[in-house]
């Protein structure tokens, strides 16, 4: 079995996207589905930070079957134009405790409610060196 390898991203639409019309950036965003069902990158996580952020709008966490898939699924973004549209900053990762496959996306809010996501971001430091 292939060790699975996780991406959480940070973005905001760029200044193209913003051009689009409300209907056109729905039709770009479909065609994102097709190449992450064939290569099956599954989303974990999608969620709105503008309310508590200044340098990106949202963030998300998805998970690759293997880094061949991250690989041809960044390839695919590319060729799609994703690059172009957003403003982005994401950080790759694999799992250190064995429960990669055991990971599902959180449960939806009963209605009305608004649950808070926090994302991690750790840097590694040696003191004494």
């Amino acid at each position: 079995m292939q060790t699975p390898v996780y991406r959480l991203f940070f973005f905001k639409p760029g200044a193209k996207a913003l051009d689009l019309s409300q209907d056109e950036r729905k039709a770009f965003l479909a065609r994102l589905d097709e190449p992450a069902q064939r290569m099956g990158v599954r989303l974990l996580l999608s969620a709105d930070m503008q309310w508590s952020n200044e340098c990106f709008e949202y963030f998300g966490l998805e998970q690759f079957p293997s880094q061949a898939a991250v690989l041809e699924y960044t390839q695919a973004l590319r060729e799609l134009g994703w690059y172009d549209y957003v403003v982005a900053e994401s950080y790759l990762g694999i799992p250190m405790d064995g429960t990669a496959n055991m990971l599902t996306p959180p449960a939806l809010p009963a209605p009305g409610g608004m649950p808070i996501y926090r994302a991690y971001l750790a840097r590694l430091t040696s003191y004494g060196n």
